[in-house]
């Protein structure tokens, strides 16, 4: 029977399979050492054959969205946690649910071999578009300014002048940078990005909600003094790690179509 196992770490947490060494010493016979390099080879097949099989697969998330999020216990809810939950025992397959800043995604999807990371935007390239599985809904993006902040985010002055930032290492200081915004390196923190902005270090935020993971007393000031301008929503997926979607080709397909089944709203897409 498959477990969903829910676990948090501030850290990255990575499978780590230790080399199996063998040592074949003062060996006098020739038919000793053949059957010295024969179990070698056997035990190296018979770990690369365990070590390519998904029985468990490390989901990773910032938990910024309510598809995905920890809770007070540091164990994730939300829909995207249920779907995977109910679609564990179809795929004969362990999830492992546990925490990774958003800095860090990219890198991980191309170095760790058992793994999913939850969101990732819409992509033109053809290869990250193989691993990915979805659409499994879709997020608000929005503009944080203050509430008396005068320029329109949709004006050409707003472009031009605007000092505007981003969580670091999400698509959307990718995007401000590529339209001409006057960007301004953001940060890892929620705090800090809404402090930068709240101090007029910024004239605007891009993001997607994530209120609901600040202080109290955070909130409260957001709510006193910050304006949220609704800008897009976007589809959100599912991202196979490039070892898993190279080793497994059919698990994309297989996911959504058990994914598709656990919906709650019917087909993902």
């Amino acid at each position: 029977m498959s477990n969903v196992l829910f676990t948090y770490s501030p850290y990255n947490l990575v499978m780590v399979v230790g080399d199996i060494k063998r040592s074949f010493c003062n060996l006098a016979r020739p038919v000793m050492v053949a059957a010295a390099l024969s179990a070698a080879v056997s035990g190296t097949a018979a770990q690369a054959l365990w070590h390519d099989t998904p029985t468990t697969i490390n989901f990773f998330t910032h938990g910024d969205t309510r598809f995905a999020q920890f809770d007070e216990d540091k164990n994730v809810t939300g829909k995207i946690a249920d779907m995977l939950a109910c679609a564990a025992g179809p795929l004969d397959m362990d999830f492992n649910f546990q925490f990774a800043p958003l800095s860090r995604a990219t890198t991980m999807l191309n170095t760790q071999d058992h793994m999913l990371w939850f969101p990732s935007g819409p992509n033109d390239n053809p290869e990250q578009q193989r691993r990915m599985v979805g659409p499994l809904g879709t997020v608000d993006i929005l503009w944080y300014q203050l509430k008396n902040a005068e320029m329109d985010v949709t004006s050409d002055e707003f472009m031009q002048q605007a000092r505007v930032s981003a969580y670091k290492g999400s698509i959307f200081e990718d995007i401000l940078q590529r339209d001409g915004y006057n960007f301004v390196p953001g940060s890892t923190d929620h705090n800090r990005i809404m402090y930068t902005l709240l101090t007029g270090e910024v004239d605007a935020v891009l993001a997607v909600d994530f209120r609901f993971k600040l202080p109290g007393e955070t909130q409260q000031m957001m709510k006193n003094r910050v304006k949220t301008t609704l800008r897009s929503q976007v589809p959100v997926f599912l991202t196979l790690s490039r070892h898993l979607a190279d080793e497994h080709p059919e698990l994309a397909r297989d996911l959504m179509r058990e994914l598709n089944n656990c919906n709650p709203e019917g087909r993902a897409r």
